[in-house]
């Protein structure tokens, strides 16, 4: 890792302005999350260094987020026409979060699979938290397709 962020840190300046650094890896398992750490530790270096305009990654629906309620509703009127209830898959939206008196609802979408299992969901989230730092911290472009 030391050794690939020190040429991409020589590398990158010879570039025209504006370099993008993409991080498209995968490993079964804990290596996953290994090769996600070590991709985060070579895009912070180059990030922190000024090296790059933007970090791109290749993200997942496999995560759990906030839904505006419209979203879920939305997903209840889909999923009742859907074959998949047919075969009864569960739906991922799932039915507001209690809250506190006077809060908005919260939706969650659950988009963890199983058989990916918590490797496979460490090393996305660790992707997608760099991305996040990435736009709002250090005001890069961020690609994170899903």
């Amino acid at each position: 890792t030391p050794e690939l962020a020190a040429w991409l840190a020589e590398t990158l300046p010879a570039l025209p302005k504006g370099a993008t650094v993409g991080t498209y890896t995968y490993l079964d398992g804990e290596l996953n999350v290994r090769i996600s750490l070590a991709c985060d530790l070579v895009c912070s270096s180059l990030v922190a260094k000024g090296l790059c305009a933007g970090v791109a990654f290749v993200q997942t629906p496999s995560q759990a987020f906030l839904l505006p309620a419209g979203c879920t509703e939305a997903c209840d009127e889909s999923y009742a026409s859907s074959y998949l209830r047919l075969l009864r898959y569960e739906p991922n939206a799932r039915p507001a979060a209690p809250v506190a008196d006077g809060e908005p609802t919260r939706h969650a979408h659950d988009g963890y699979v199983p058989m990916q299992g918590p490797n496979y969901a460490l090393a996305k989230a660790i992707n997608h938290w760099r991305a996040v730092l990435a736009r709002s911290r250090d005001g890069l472009t961020v690609s994170s397709n899903v």
